[in-house]
Formats: structure tokens, C-alpha cells, sequence
């Protein structure tokens, strides 16, 4: 039987989860769901619903644990996917750069900075007790900044670890819609780093029509992104681009909007949860579509089953560079497509990237990432005003050295981590 802990266990998408994994317990196949979370009021009831399911789901079943230990005790796959603070913390990380006339996100600027000063340490300190409990299982980390909180694992742990993404799945669907394709009929190459990254390729039957992708337009409309961007650099870019290439636009409409994304989903939260209390039933909670998780479908299930059943998969996944990227230090945690065959994962060196500005966003974004780490785990401000230097959502040195005396305090705020 294949021991699945979740960390994090208490979100409210996690009956989309186990909805994901139900259509792969075939034949002899079994898997035991461990969710694991501190709130013990949002675990009961996001597991209670989850166990109704499982239960007539063939050789799957889900326990609920407040007890980290045992949830880890001989797992062979563990998700990570904690907020450390919570939702009030996102809050935070989505508002308090508006002081400073940048945009508010919880995995780039300094918002993402915010996150990282957070969740790293107590990221690590997870891994310690992983390292003890399943120190041979492979842990898939989900928690935002997610390449830099896998580049703190890698560095200081013995794990195996990989991390996912669903962006580039989305990117992947714009295109073939581009097309007037189904997904399934478009073999899209993406390359670059966790949520800064372009899909370079898009092949139909062998031809390549990524050209035609980028000229029709709406895909990058979609994706927030002006069309002349990927015309000019010859590649489908990441939607979190936008935050680098249009932030007075983004500035704009999250200083219009009633109330940050974070806040929406609090009271989201409350709603479902109320829900999951009058559920009854084995099926998946209706409701529970309003969080629209479509990661768990999409690239979770996907490289869970590939690497525990042997299913084929191909996807975007988050490695450790070892010269995939010529030019790119071995260290640095790129996101790039690759195929899972017989519980492997393939990965084949990407075509070289079609223009050079984009190498060069990469190298600098890579730099940063690696300061950023090393400024948390050496708590070292200094390295911090490097990674903030570095930084283009940073204007100024001014501006670096305001934001260090708002966010060095804050290490660790708030108190806790609510999961």
C-alpha cells in the first residue's frame, strides 16, 4: 500500500483531491491518504468529508492526524502544502508593497520575499522530522515561493524533492484553444523557472505551430500579457510576467478591487466549511468547486500516480538544473517538461531558448532565488539587500533598505503556522 501524507491537510480543495485520485484505483492498486493539520476543527471536518468519499472508493482510504510524526511515520510520498500564517498572511503579502508603489504577490517582489522570510524556516523544520520519520520518500512541495522554499530543501536536507505548478498546464490549454485544438492533440515544450518561465514549443503532428499560437494573440491576452511580448521574444510567456512587464497596470486594479484575493478566500473558507458540516454523503461536496483547485487534477494526481503506479504522465516539473540549462548554475531550481515513464522521471535537455533576453531574465531570477535562501538560512540582512538589489519589482536601494526594516522584524510573523 502507497502512504500519501499531506501537509496541509485541512484545506478546503481537499476533497478535490481525493476526487483526482479515485479514477486511478484500479486493479490491485491501494493508497493510504494521510492528511495532517494543526487546526484540528478544519481537519475534522475536511476529513470527514473526504473518509465518506473514500469509503467507496476500492482500496483508497483517508486518515486525519494532528500528530505530524505519525502522519509521517513510513510515507513514501508527502505534499507539502502549508501557508504559514494563513490567509491573514497572505493578506499581508498581497497589501503592504502598495506603501511602496509595487504590486502585492505572495511568490514574487517583495510580497513573495514576505512568504519566503516565513515559510522557509518552518518549511525546514518539517523535513527534519520527515528526514526521521520517511527519510526515502519523495516529497512534492506545493507551498509558495515554491522554487524557493525547494531550493532551501535541497541545500540543507537529504530529500528527494520535487515541486509542481499548474501555470503551465493553463499555458498549455490557452495554446491548443489558440489553435482550435484539443490539449491532448498539442505537445507543448515549457522551460524556464517556477512562475518565471515560456512555453518554446508547441507541436502539432510534428509541425511546429507555436508561431501560429503566438500570432493569433489571445493566448497571451489571456494570460494578462501584452501579444507583442511573445511575438518579440518568440515564446508563450508565464502570466506572472505581468507583474514584471505591466506592474502599473497590475498596481492599479489591486488597489481598485474591493478586497485582496487573500480575503476573498477567507471568506470562501468560512462558507465551505460550513458546508462540509452539513454534507452528507459519499460524493464530492458541490461546493467545493468554487475554489476551482484544478492543481490536484491537473499535475499533483498526475505525477503521484506516475511515480506510485507507473501511469505515463507528461507535465511541467520543478528540478534541480544538474546542466539542463547550459549556462545556468547546476543548483538552480528550474521548471521544465518532462515525462514519467515506469515510475521515472525523464527529463531531456530543452531546446535553447529563442531569444537572448530570456536567458538573461533567467540568470538574473536564478541569482536572486539563491540570495534570497541564503540571506533566510544564514539570517543575514545583508544578503537580503543583495537579493532586494537584484530584484525588478524593487525600484531603489532606498526602497530595498525600507523594505528590510518593514519585513526583517517580521521573520516568522505571525506566530505559528495555520495549515
Amino acid at each position: 500500500m502507497v502512504k500519501f501524507t499531506v501537509l496541509g491537510g485541512s484545506s478546503i480543495a481537499i476533497p478535490e483531491l481525493i476526487s483526482a485520485i479515485a479514477p486511478h484505483m484500479a486493479g490491485e492498486r491501494s493508497m493510504q491518504v494521510v492528511l495532517h493539520g494543526r487546526d484540528a476543527r478544519k481537519l475534522e471536518r475536511v476529513g470527514r468529508v473526504c473518509q465518506r468519499m473514500a469509503a467507496v472508493i476500492p482500496r483508497l482510504s483517508v486518515e486525519v492526524d494532528t500528530d505530524l510524526k505519525a502522519a509521517l511515520s513510513g510515507a513514501d510520498y508527502v505534499l507539502n502544502q502549508i501557508r504559514v500564517g494563513g490567509l491573514d498572511a497572505r493578506a499581508y503579502d498581497e497589501t503592504f508593497p502598495h506603501r511602496w508603489n509595487i504590486p502585492g504577490e505572495e511568490t514574487v517582489g517583495p510580497g513573495g520575499a514576505a512568504n519566503a522570510l516565513r515559510t522557509v524556516p518552518v518549511v525546514l523544520e518539517l523535513c527534519r522530522v520527515i528526514e526521521a520519520e520517511a527519510p526515502n520518500c519523495t516529497l512534492i512541495t506545493f507551498s509558495n515561493p515554491s522554487s524557493v522554499i525547494q531550493r532551501a530543501v535541497v541545500q540543507q536536507t537529504r530529500l528527494k524533492v520535487i515541486g509542481l505548478c499548474d501555470a503551465p498546464y493553463t499555458m498549455h490549454n490557452l495554446a491548443a484553444r489558440a489553435l482550435g485544438l484539443t490539449p491532448a492533440e498539442v505537445d507543448t515544450q515549457y522551460v524556464g523557472m517556477h512562475h518565471f518561465g515560456w512555453i518554446t514549443g508547441a507541436r502539432v503532428g510534428g509541425m511546429e505551430r507555436l508561431p501560429d499560437v503566438l500570432a493569433e494573440g489571445s493566448a497571451c491576452k489571456s494570460l494578462g500579457l501584452a501579444p507583442e511580448i511573445g511575438r518579440a521574444i518568440g515564446a508563450l510567456p508565464h502570466p506572472y510576467f505581468r507583474y514584471f512587464f505591466h506592474p502599473d497596470r497590475i498596481l492599479n486594479k489591486q488597489r481598485g478591487a474591493a478586497q485582496p484575493r487573500a480575503r476573498e478566500l477567507q471568506q470562501l473558507e468560512t462558507e465551505l466549511l460550513e458546508a462540509y458540516e452539513q454534507h452528507e454523503g459519499s460524493q464530492k461536496p458541490e461546493a467545493v468547486a468554487r475554489r476551482s483547485a484544478i492543481w490536484y487534477e491537473a499535475v499533483v494526481v498526475p505525477v503521484l500516480v506516475g511515480l506510485a503506479f507507473h501511469a505515463p504522465a507528461r507535465l511541467a516539473i520543478n528540478v534541480t538544473n544538474a546542466g539542463l540549462i547550459s549556462g545556468l548554475p547546476d543548483d538552480t531550481i528550474i521548471e521544465v517538461t518532462a515525462t514519467i515513464e515506469k515510475g521515472q522521471i525523464h527529463i531531456a535537455p530543452p531546446h535553447p531558448l529563442p531569444a537572448p533576453a530570456m536567458f538573461g531574465m533567467l540568470q538574473a531570477n536564478a541569482a536572486y532565488e539563491k540570495t534570497l535562501v541564503d540571506a533566510i538560512v544564514n539570517d543575514d540582512a545583508d544578503l537580503l539587500l543583495q537579493a532586494f538589489l537584484m530584484n525588478p519589482l524593487v525600484p531603489s536601494y532606498d526602497v530595498a533598505v525600507e523594505l528590510i526594516a518593514e519585513l526583517w522584524p517580521r521573520r516568522g510573523w505571525p506566530e505559528g503556522t495555520q495549515v
